[in-house]
Protein backbone atom coordinates (compact mmCIF):
# COMPACT_ATOMS: atom_id res chain seq x y z
CA UNK A 1 0.00 0.00 0.00
CA UNK A 2 1.31 3.46 -1.25
CA UNK A 3 1.02 5.60 1.62
CA UNK A 4 0.70 9.43 1.19
CA UNK A 5 3.83 11.97 0.40
CA UNK A 6 3.81 13.41 3.94
CA UNK A 7 3.01 10.58 5.65
CA UNK A 8 6.34 8.94 4.13
CA UNK A 9 8.61 11.64 4.95
CA UNK A 10 7.40 10.95 8.47
CA UNK A 11 7.78 7.26 8.40
CA UNK A 12 11.21 7.64 7.32
CA UNK A 13 12.03 10.28 9.56
CA UNK A 14 11.12 7.88 12.64
CA UNK A 15 13.51 5.54 10.88
CA UNK A 16 16.17 7.45 10.86
CA UNK A 17 15.52 8.76 14.17
CA UNK A 18 15.57 5.15 15.93
CA UNK A 19 18.67 3.92 13.87
CA UNK A 20 20.34 6.89 15.38
CA UNK A 21 19.63 6.82 18.55
CA UNK A 22 20.60 2.96 18.81
CA UNK A 23 23.82 3.96 17.55
CA UNK A 24 24.54 6.81 19.84
CA UNK A 25 23.48 4.13 22.98
CA UNK A 26 25.94 1.77 20.83
CA UNK A 27 28.74 3.67 21.59
CA UNK A 28 28.32 5.14 24.72
CA UNK A 29 27.59 8.95 23.74
CA UNK A 30 24.24 8.89 25.13
CA UNK A 31 24.19 9.98 28.38
CA UNK A 32 21.42 7.23 29.99
CA UNK A 33 22.50 7.25 33.33
CA UNK A 34 22.84 10.48 34.59
CA UNK A 35 26.25 11.33 37.25
CA UNK A 36 25.72 10.27 40.75
CA UNK A 37 29.18 12.32 41.75
CA UNK A 38 27.86 14.56 44.58
CA UNK A 39 27.23 14.08 49.18
CA UNK A 40 26.59 17.27 51.34
CA UNK A 41 29.13 19.56 52.01
CA UNK A 42 27.97 21.16 55.26
CA UNK A 43 29.30 24.79 57.34
CA UNK A 44 29.46 25.79 61.06
CA UNK A 45 31.29 27.65 63.39
CA UNK A 46 33.72 26.62 65.21
CA UNK A 47 31.82 27.26 68.81
CA UNK A 48 29.14 24.86 67.60
CA UNK A 49 31.04 22.22 65.71
CA UNK A 50 28.11 19.12 64.43
CA UNK A 51 30.96 16.32 64.78
CA UNK A 52 30.62 14.79 61.46
CA UNK A 53 29.14 14.72 58.49
CA UNK A 54 25.89 12.54 59.08
CA UNK A 55 25.33 14.88 62.04
CA UNK A 56 25.46 17.93 59.74
CA UNK A 57 23.44 16.52 57.46
CA UNK A 58 20.90 15.44 59.91
CA UNK A 59 21.09 19.21 61.16
CA UNK A 60 20.25 20.76 57.71
CA UNK A 61 23.31 21.03 56.23
CA UNK A 62 23.71 24.76 56.26
CA UNK A 63 25.52 26.51 53.55
CA UNK A 64 25.86 29.57 55.32
CA UNK A 65 27.05 30.92 58.56
CA UNK A 66 27.77 34.28 59.97
CA UNK A 67 31.24 34.93 62.22
CA UNK A 68 33.27 37.68 63.53
CA UNK A 69 36.26 38.95 61.98
CA UNK A 70 38.97 36.51 63.36
CA UNK A 71 36.85 33.81 63.85
CA UNK A 72 37.01 30.03 61.72
CA UNK A 73 34.55 27.76 60.48
CA UNK A 74 34.07 24.27 59.98
CA UNK A 75 33.21 22.35 56.51
CA UNK A 76 31.89 18.99 57.22
CA UNK A 77 31.21 16.15 54.17
CA UNK A 78 29.23 13.18 53.23
CA UNK A 79 30.50 12.11 49.57
CA UNK A 80 29.13 9.75 47.90
CA UNK A 81 31.56 6.18 47.37
CA UNK A 82 32.40 7.88 43.94
CA UNK A 83 33.63 10.88 44.95
CA UNK A 84 37.76 10.98 45.14
CA UNK A 85 38.87 14.83 45.94
CA UNK A 86 37.55 17.80 45.97
CA UNK A 87 38.69 21.52 45.69
CA UNK A 88 37.90 25.05 47.17
CA UNK A 89 38.12 28.03 45.76
CA UNK A 90 36.75 31.54 46.88
CA UNK A 91 35.15 34.33 44.79
CA UNK A 92 38.27 36.44 45.08
CA UNK A 93 40.23 33.95 43.26
CA UNK A 94 41.96 32.34 46.47
CA UNK A 95 42.58 28.86 46.06
CA UNK A 96 42.59 26.48 49.12
CA UNK A 97 43.74 23.63 47.96
CA UNK A 98 42.40 20.05 46.38
CA UNK A 99 42.41 17.25 48.87
CA UNK A 100 41.27 14.10 48.70
CA UNK A 101 38.49 12.60 50.63
CA UNK A 102 40.19 9.79 52.55
CA UNK A 103 43.34 11.85 53.29
CA UNK A 104 42.27 15.54 54.25
CA UNK A 105 40.70 16.85 57.38
CA UNK A 106 36.78 16.39 57.94
CA UNK A 107 36.20 18.89 59.09
CA UNK A 108 38.15 21.64 57.11
CA UNK A 109 38.69 24.81 59.40
CA UNK A 110 38.73 28.27 57.35
CA UNK A 111 39.28 31.84 58.89
CA UNK A 112 38.29 34.18 55.97
CA UNK A 113 38.79 38.46 56.21
CA UNK A 114 35.94 39.19 55.03
CA UNK A 115 32.43 37.86 53.37
CA UNK A 116 33.36 35.27 51.29
CA UNK A 117 31.41 32.84 48.76
CA UNK A 118 33.24 29.59 48.49
CA UNK A 119 32.81 27.37 45.62
CA UNK A 120 33.70 23.36 46.41
CA UNK A 121 34.19 21.66 43.11
CA UNK A 122 33.51 17.49 43.79
CA UNK A 123 35.06 15.68 41.21
CA UNK A 124 34.21 11.68 40.68
CA UNK A 125 32.77 10.23 37.77
CA UNK A 126 31.99 13.34 36.83
CA UNK A 127 32.15 17.11 38.24
CA UNK A 128 29.72 19.06 40.05
CA UNK A 129 30.09 22.44 42.07
CA UNK A 130 28.91 23.37 45.08
CA UNK A 131 28.58 27.42 47.10
CA UNK A 132 28.48 28.15 50.91
CA UNK A 133 28.70 31.22 51.83
CA UNK A 134 30.06 33.10 54.94
CA UNK A 135 29.43 36.43 56.39
CA UNK A 136 32.03 38.36 58.57
CA UNK A 137 30.76 40.98 60.72
CA UNK A 138 32.61 44.20 60.65
CA UNK A 139 31.65 46.89 62.52
CA UNK A 140 27.91 47.94 62.97
CA UNK A 141 25.40 45.64 60.70
CA UNK A 142 21.85 45.76 59.82
CA UNK A 143 19.95 42.56 59.13
CA UNK A 144 16.26 41.59 59.18
CA UNK A 145 15.22 38.21 61.43
CA UNK A 146 11.75 36.68 60.09
CA UNK A 147 9.53 35.08 63.02
CA UNK A 148 6.87 32.78 61.86
CA UNK A 149 3.09 31.79 63.70
CA UNK A 150 -0.06 33.75 64.17
CA UNK A 151 -1.31 36.78 65.89
CA UNK A 152 -3.14 34.28 68.73
CA UNK A 153 -0.24 32.51 69.68
CA UNK A 154 2.95 35.03 68.58
CA UNK A 155 5.50 34.34 66.85
CA UNK A 156 8.90 32.88 67.27
CA UNK A 157 12.78 32.20 65.66
CA UNK A 158 15.69 30.48 66.82
CA UNK A 159 18.91 31.97 65.76
CA UNK A 160 21.30 28.98 66.41
CA UNK A 161 24.68 28.89 67.66
CA UNK A 162 25.71 26.21 64.85
CA UNK A 163 25.46 29.18 61.99
CA UNK A 164 25.85 32.03 64.11
CA UNK A 165 28.61 33.24 66.09
CA UNK A 166 27.65 34.17 70.17
CA UNK A 167 29.79 37.09 69.88
CA UNK A 168 26.98 38.98 67.53
CA UNK A 169 25.51 41.26 69.93
CA UNK A 170 22.24 43.15 69.24
CA UNK A 171 22.19 46.71 70.16
CA UNK A 172 19.23 47.79 68.82
CA UNK A 173 15.64 46.44 66.84
CA UNK A 174 12.42 47.40 65.32
CA UNK A 175 9.50 46.09 63.74
CA UNK A 176 9.26 46.16 60.24
CA UNK A 177 6.62 44.95 56.98
CA UNK A 178 7.69 41.73 56.11
CA UNK A 179 8.32 41.39 52.25
CA UNK A 180 5.57 40.45 49.75
CA UNK A 181 3.00 40.87 53.69
CA UNK A 182 -0.31 42.76 52.99
CA UNK A 183 -0.28 43.95 56.81
CA UNK A 184 1.76 45.43 58.82
CA UNK A 185 2.02 45.38 63.02
CA UNK A 186 4.05 48.52 64.60
CA UNK A 187 4.05 47.45 68.48
CA UNK A 188 5.06 44.38 69.49
CA UNK A 189 5.94 42.49 73.45
CA UNK A 190 8.97 40.63 72.74
CA UNK A 191 10.96 37.65 74.81
CA UNK A 192 14.37 36.65 74.51
CA UNK A 193 16.08 33.66 75.80
CA UNK A 194 19.67 32.74 76.63
CA UNK A 195 19.77 34.57 78.56
CA UNK A 196 16.25 36.12 79.10
CA UNK A 197 15.13 39.65 78.58
CA UNK A 198 12.01 41.09 78.02
CA UNK A 199 11.16 44.47 75.94
CA UNK A 200 8.83 46.32 73.71
CA UNK A 201 9.56 46.62 69.79
CA UNK A 202 7.92 49.75 67.59
CA UNK A 203 8.44 51.08 64.56
CA UNK A 204 11.35 53.20 66.52
CA UNK A 205 14.19 51.64 67.14
CA UNK A 206 14.74 50.36 70.58
CA UNK A 207 18.20 50.22 72.21
CA UNK A 208 18.96 46.64 73.26
CA UNK A 209 22.64 46.54 74.25
CA UNK A 210 24.51 43.58 75.00
CA UNK A 211 21.42 40.83 73.45
CA UNK A 212 23.51 38.06 72.15
CA UNK A 213 21.72 37.30 68.54
CA UNK A 214 22.07 33.71 69.27
CA UNK A 215 18.60 32.02 70.62
CA UNK A 216 15.34 32.00 70.72
CA UNK A 217 12.95 34.99 70.02
CA UNK A 218 9.24 35.73 70.74
CA UNK A 219 7.06 38.31 69.84
CA UNK A 220 3.11 39.05 70.56
CA UNK A 221 1.13 41.82 69.34
CA UNK A 222 0.42 44.71 71.64
CA UNK A 223 -2.95 46.58 71.42
CA UNK A 224 -5.75 45.37 69.19
CA UNK A 225 -4.48 43.36 66.47
CA UNK A 226 -7.30 42.16 64.46
CA UNK A 227 -6.58 43.61 61.02
CA UNK A 228 -3.45 41.98 61.37
CA UNK A 229 -3.26 38.27 60.27
CA UNK A 230 0.02 37.21 58.95
CA UNK A 231 2.02 34.14 58.81
CA UNK A 232 5.24 35.95 59.62
CA UNK A 233 6.46 38.97 61.51
CA UNK A 234 9.87 41.17 60.75
CA UNK A 235 12.14 42.76 62.94
CA UNK A 236 15.25 44.91 61.73
CA UNK A 237 18.29 44.17 63.98
CA UNK A 238 21.46 46.44 64.68
CA UNK A 239 24.55 44.36 65.67
CA UNK A 240 28.09 44.09 65.85
CA UNK A 241 30.78 42.05 66.92
CA UNK A 242 32.59 45.11 69.44
CA UNK A 243 32.01 44.15 73.41
CA UNK A 244 29.43 46.45 75.25
CA UNK A 245 28.27 47.17 78.64
CA UNK A 246 25.27 46.55 79.67
CA UNK A 247 23.74 49.48 81.98
CA UNK A 248 23.85 48.94 86.19
CA UNK A 249 19.97 47.43 86.98
CA UNK A 250 18.89 50.25 89.68
CA UNK A 251 19.03 48.60 93.22
CA UNK A 252 15.57 48.41 95.02
CA UNK A 253 15.41 50.44 97.87
CA UNK A 254 15.82 48.13 101.54
CA UNK A 255 12.51 48.28 103.02
CA UNK A 256 11.59 49.48 106.31
CA UNK A 257 9.82 46.78 107.81
CA UNK A 258 9.79 42.85 107.76
CA UNK A 259 7.21 41.35 105.29
CA UNK A 260 5.49 38.20 106.78
CA UNK A 261 7.62 35.34 105.19
CA UNK A 262 5.47 33.67 102.57
CA UNK A 263 3.54 30.78 103.10
CA UNK A 264 2.79 31.61 107.00
CA UNK A 265 4.48 30.06 109.56
CA UNK A 266 2.41 27.38 111.26
CA UNK A 267 2.46 28.75 114.86
CA UNK A 268 3.52 26.94 117.65
CA UNK A 269 2.06 26.36 121.05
Amino acid sequence: MLLPYSLEKKRIFLILLLILSEFLLAFGLCNCNPCQTGGYFCISTEESPFGSGNAAVEEGCPSEVTICKGESFLMFWAASGDVQSFQITSEWGEDLGTYSVGSASNPFRVTPEKTTEYTVTVKGQCEVKKKITVHVVEGEETAVIVAKGNPDLGYEIEIKKSTTSSKIMVKSIRSVQCSGSQSYWSDWSATKTNPLHFFDVSAADAPVDCIPLVGKWQFQPRGNYGTYNEKSACFLVTYGCSPCTAPSPTPLPTPNYFPTPWPNPTPTY
